[in-house]
């Protein structure tokens, strides 16, 4: 056992179907998805408290502890409270330290600043995210920089980057 670590063992690792290894920290981390589903949310937030402490570079852990800050109300408070968005930036600062250039980093940031209300942060977050994108049109960042655009009362803007996720993906549901 190597106690939540990524470390190689002395024992061969399995690998997943698409020859990948299975790595504890992804185990770690998908049980603490399943436990935030049947609302053991505290007992989510210990699994990827552990994969930080055994595998810090493990980025997902991260990604997941900020989406359970935005998602389920703690503390058994009846709603999100504010400073659980501010908890979420706080593991997307952690991924930034750690990749600098993560276009989901800057998304995930944008998408936590709108949930704040935050817009004019929001349209930098998205804004920076397209600047590290692999694909140059990233059609969630286009997408979030139009909602930033759009209650900024900025139409025109929210318009030109509506029309351009139109002709990145024409077909593309979630835009309706």
């Amino acid at each position: 056992d190597n106690n939540g670590t990524d470390a190689p063992s002395s024992r061969k690792e399995q690998s997943s179907n698409d020859g990948q290894p299975i790595s504890v920290a992804s185990i770690r981390q998908n049980l603490a998805k399943a436990l935030c589903n049947v609302g053991r949310v505290h007992e989510a937030l210990d699994q990827l408290d552990t994969i930080t402490k055994h595998a810090p570079n493990y980025l997902p852990s991260y990604f997941t502890r900020a989406t359970i800050f935005c998602q389920f109300p703690l503390n058994g408070a009846p709603n999100i409270q504010p400073e659980q968005y501010q908890r979420a930036l706080a593991e997307i600062d952690a991924v930034l330290r750690l990749d600098p250039t993560s276009c989901e980093a800057y998304l995930q940031r944008g998408v936590i600043y709108l949930n704040m209300e935050d817009h004019d942060s929001a349209l930098k977050a998205f804004s920076i995210a397209l600047d590290y994108t692999q694909n140059p049109k990233d059609i969630r960042a286009l997408k979030g920089r139009a909602i930033c655009h759009y209650y900024r009362q900025e139409f025109d803007a929210a318009i030109s980057d509506y029309t351009e996720c139109l002709s990145v993906k024409p077909r593309e549901m979630d835009l309706y």
